[in-house]
């Protein structure tokens, strides 16, 4: 057995470890009736973290973006999920929190609507959001974000 420090040394991958936090996490808060779409922010993810590198829009002030979808019926009567963004300066971590706005669209979608609606609501969540954050190249980072989008197939 090895040591933590030995295994990121031989270039080993620790899930966790501070080197190997990805740039960009996506995730879903959603009723339970879209879940079959709302699991595709995983592909959103990973699809960020293949062809983006926070670096190039953050000078080092935000070393991760946190997007999480809220995807929940227009009436609703659980907690409520507004969306918001914040920052963790601390950690450097940014957080935008993107309520979808028309939940039954996204319900009946199929995967590929699926994936376009979350692109559509990530590039209006971020222009929202990332557009007032200083230190931040966010038409660099938007129009990159959409170009990704485009050449993925996915608007």
């Amino acid at each position: 057995m090895i040591t933590v420090e030995e295994a990121l040394k031989q270039g080993i991958e620790i899930i966790g470890a501070e080197k190997t936090q990805p740039n960009f996490v996506v995730s879903s808060k959603a009723y339970i009736k879209v879940a079959h779409n709302s699991k595709h922010s995983i592909e959103i993810q990973d699809t960020f973290n293949k062809n983006l590198a926070i670096e190039k829009y953050s000078n080092k002030n935000i070393k991760q973006l946190i997007i999480t979808y809220l995807v929940y019926p227009e009436i609703w009567d659980g907690v409520e999920r507004k969306e918001k963004s914040f920052f963790k300066r601390k950690e450097r971590k940014f957080f935008i929190d993107i309520r979808f706005p028309d939940y039954q669209r996204f319900c009946d979608a199929t995967k590929q609507e699926a994936m376009k609606i979350m692109a559509e609501q990530t590039l209006r969540g971020t222009e929202k959001f990332l557009s007032k954050v200083k230190d931040f190249d966010y038409h660099k980072f938007y129009a990159d974000l959409k170009e990704l989008f485009e050449k993925e197939g996915i608007l």
